[in-house]
């Protein structure tokens, strides 16, 4: 490791000591091997230390090098990376926790399993005998480890354990999030004409009276859509649409990193911005004979976005494409994304 970067290192650990911490850098500047290395340095002193992303896909991909760091170390420091419910229930249930109660293979007191100091959610889904559910080992056990890794749906449950909150991909966490729904489906799951859902108080009420007394099949469709309803929602365009922003703790230290900021973040109040300018500024690459054709199927950035891959496959035959993108256009691409391009968001 460079002497610089131990330096950071050092620095970063000891303003978290006193205060939040907001880290902005360059796309491939290398903000989450940083995040990392600084995780392992508090970890070492006995504090746990939570890390968490937008998704599960980018945890996997940082693990492998979590571990090369951890392997470095005389005394490692134990680390988890966890899921949710979804990912180890055997009956795929859309809100698995909604049925636990009642699932003969939950037990979430007096597990006795022995588990590595490095481990995955899908280590403990092999581990997990067929008796039991791996969910509810992994809760379990989670205050063994020293680092505890989840995507963001993890947070409230593993807030409770932790000294510091590392969050990856910030402007993830700290934009206004979207969903949105067809009254049509929401009409189908209830049994109900559209038109009883002239209001956004009314279809929370009819989804409250079924929501207690529909058959479990019926409940675990209705209970997503009862989760939207505690937001800020409207129905516009015969669709219910519903908008939740991150309410952030604050009796916990944070370090924040992310490429691309929200605008006016962070607010003065809540701690220190360290920004890494780019020694390199990207360079554009522009083809001045494209000839596009207009798809119907897709408009604005979507189309924009539909036209470059068309030119990629067909001049030079490019089939896998991955896109990066911002908060602000993840929304707009990622329900209409064209055959086989994957999106990512941007950041380190």
């Amino acid at each position: 490791m460079e002497s610089s970067t131990k330096e950071l290192i050092g620095e970063i650990v000891a303003r978290l000591k006193k205060t939040n911490v907001f880290l902005v850098a360059p796309t491939g500047w290398g903000k989450t091997t940083l995040m990392l290395r600084v995780a392992v340095a508090l970890a070492k002193e006995g504090w746990r230390v939570g890390v968490v992303a937008p998704t599960l896909t980018l945890l996997l991909k940082k693990w492998p090098q979590l571990l090369e760091m951890l392997q470095t170390e005389p005394n490692p420091p134990r680390a988890i990376l966890t899921a949710g419910a979804g990912q180890y229930c055997v009956y795929r249930w859309n809100i698995p926790q909604r049925h636990c109660q009642r699932c003969r293979l939950y037990r979430r007191n007096n597990v006795e399993l022995e588990l590595s100091s490095h481990i995955t959610y899908e280590d403990i889904n092999k581990l997990t005998p067929e008796n039991l559910c791996g969910y509810w080992v992994q809760e379990a056990v989670l205050s063994r480890y020293d680092i505890i890794l989840g995507h963001y749906g993890r947070l409230l449950k593993i807030l409770w354990l932790l000294n510091f909150l590392f969050i990856d991909e910030a402007h993830e966490m700290y934009q206004p999030r979207f969903t949105n729904i067809k009254l049509t489906e929401i009409a189908e799951i209830l049994g109900i004409d559209v038109e009883q859902l002239y209001s956004v108080e009314a279809i929370r009420d009819l989804v409250e009276e079924k929501l207690y007394s529909a058959d479990p099949q019926t409940e675990d469709r209705l209970w997503p859509i009862h989760h939207m309803l505690q937001k800020t929602c409207w129905i516009e365009a015969d669709t219910l649409h519903c908008v939740d922003v991150s309410d952030m703790p604050n009796n916990i230290r944070i370090f924040a990193v992310t490429a691309t900021p929200p605008p006016g973040w962070p607010p003065r109040e809540w701690g220190e911005k360290i920004e890494i300018q780019p020694s390199v500024k990207p360079r554009a690459f522009i083809e001045p004979e494209v000839k596009f054709t207009y798809s119907k199927n897709y408009d604005g950035a979507s189309l924009q976005l539909y036209l470059i891959v068309n030119w990629l496959r067909s001049v030079f035959n490019v089939q896998s494409i991955a896109v990066f993108a911002t908060s602000s256009l993840r929304l707009k691409l990622q329900y209409s994304l064209p055959p086989g391009v994957e999106l990512f968001p941007a950041g380190g």
